[in-house]
């Protein structure tokens, strides 16, 4: 609810943000009613959600609604910041150079998940890490398993 950045609900994807006269005209009503607030460094805009503004959300929206809109979130923030699916990656690549298969192929296939989840089965972040696990997966001699991959 703190330090959203301005370019990031921009380029979100949602509709409305990436027209400069409709997101000023949604963020002015939000501001309007103080539901948000502009807190601008240097260079960049950042808003805040009033507390009571998320306590409401979360409390009033219905489970199947949050969640959707949650994962809608999470799916923003991720295209953008996909840094923790390449630190799972990367501890995946070191054990597997240390011989430690298993645990490589429990980290890739965390990897994995995540980004289908997110970013959906043809998104290349998520290419990327099936061709890990299929990598793994070789190395530990499952080469059916690693051929469908």
């Amino acid at each position: 609810r703190q330090n959203i950045p301005e370019d990031l609900l921009n380029q979100s994807g949602l509709g409305g943000a990436d027209d400069p006269i409709e997101f000023r005209q949604a963020i002015g009503k939000l501001l309007g009613f103080s539901l948000v607030t502009t807190v601008k460094t240097q260079d960049k805009t950042f808003y805040e959600l009033h507390r009571l503004v998320q306590l409401s959300l979360q409390v009033y929206l219905p489970t199947e609604e949050l969640k959707r809109w949650r994962a809608t979130a999470l799916g923003v923030v991720s295209r953008h910041f996909p840094c923790h699916w390449n630190t799972v990656s990367n501890l995946a690549s070191v054990l597997q150079s240390q011989g430690k298969y298993d645990e490589s192929e429990a980290m890739n296939r965390r990897a994995l998940d995540g980004c289908v989840n997110i970013l959906g089965h043809d998104h290349p972040y998520t290419l990327t890490h099936v061709n890990n696990l299929a990598g793994v997966l070789q190395g530990q001699g499952k080469y059916k398993e690693s051929e469908a991959m």
